[in-house]
């Protein structure tokens, strides 16, 4: 149980990446190493971004923390989008609560944005948002109108989140130069 989280951007260089990153998010240490590790800076109580090659060509990863939710990055995500003219993917389920997301951002404008959100007293999943058309993975999937309740209708898992990812577009050749190095941003809380 826990969070998953993916984020995907589409034909950006990865030192423009970063440079945007820093001009927009508080960054302290930035760490390159050969694996992941999201507890890097927490000597410090603050939390991490994690960049790195896709296994497809022309396609960056982000691994993001959360302080307030899975909407708290669409603003930067946006601006990647409008200012690179890109394709942005993000995916993202809290398991402990239910809580999902998947959004597609093209050309600084959403295409689809699902987000189902767990409130407590008593606990239950709320459709939040249900913008842009239906993927084929969603060809079966209902949804309640936005406000109502997911019970009797489909919520929505990691697995397919992942799966709707290729119909937002993440395709390609495979990264035969793919290097394991993980670019990890210290995101400064305090």
């Amino acid at each position: 149980m826990g969070t998953l989280n993916r984020t995907l951007i589409k034909n950006i260089n990865k030192s423009d990446l970063i440079n945007l990153f820093k001009n927009y998010y508080s960054i302290g240490r930035v760490r390159l190493l050969d694996h992941e590790n999201q507890t890097l800076f927490l000597d410090r109580e603050n939390y991490s971004i994690i960049l790195f090659d896709s296994y497809l060509t022309n396609w960056i990863e982000i691994i993001f923390d959360f302080y307030d939710g899975p909407e708290e990055h669409d603003i930067f995500l946006k601006k990647v989008s409008t200012e690179f003219l890109t394709d942005v993917i993000f995916g993202y389920e809290q398991t402990t609560t239910g809580d999902a997301r998947f959004l597609k951002i093209k050309g600084g404008k959403i295409e689809r944005d699902i987000y189902q959100k767990s409130y407590y007293e008593p606990h239950r999943i709320i459709m939040e948002r249900n913008l842009g058309n239906k993927y084929s993975t969603e060809k079966g999937f209902e949804y309640p109108e936005i406000g109502n309740d997911l019970t009797d209708f489909k919520v929505l898992d990691f697995d397919e989140i992942q799966n709707m990812f290729m119909d937002a577009g993440y395709k390609g050749n495979k990264n035969q130069s793919l290097k394991e190095e993980y670019t990890h941003l210290e995101w400064l809380q305090k």
